[in-house]
């Protein structure tokens, strides 16, 4: 067994949990007063999207296992050749820090110099959609 395989597995809605209460405590002390579930719904729309990508992130370099996550994708870019190609590093970046989807590469991979076959490649191993949930307040 690899370190990677004996990693407890996490629930996302237990660790956005604790990231919302977070945000609850420093908002309420913040304003001075309980602010109530008002912050939950606010942290989730302000931050559950990315939340849930950056999570998928480490889903598949394997460093914290995602129950809401396909088992057969943990770790699958945790090898170092895979991560310095520049398709990979290009999608990474626009995945989670600007929220990109598959049709936003599929139309920028030309102009950015990447093929399409190297880009689905990619694109198949993260699945864009495989990090899209409800958030867990509305």
């Amino acid at each position: 067994m690899t370190v990677n395989e004996s990693l407890a597995s996490h629930s996302l809605w237990e660790l956005a949990c604790r990231e919302a209460d977070a945000f609850k405590w420093l908002e309420s002390e913040r304003r001075g007063f309980d602010v109530g579930p008002i912050a939950h719904r606010e942290w989730c729309r302000r931050f559950w999207g990315v939340f849930c990508r950056y999570r998928r992130v480490e889903h598949l370099l394997g460093t914290r296992r995602i129950r809401e996550f396909d088992d057969a994708s943990f770790g699958s870019l945790n090898d170092p050749a895979v991560l310095q190609r520049p398709v990979v590093r290009f999608v990474m970046e626009r995945f989670v820090d600007e929220g990109w989807e598959n049709l936003h590469f599929v139309f920028w991979s030309h102009r950015h110099g990447f093929a399409l076959p190297e880009l689905h490649e990619v694109l198949s191993v993260i699945d864009v959609n495989s990090a899209r949930f409800d958030p867990p307040w509305s």
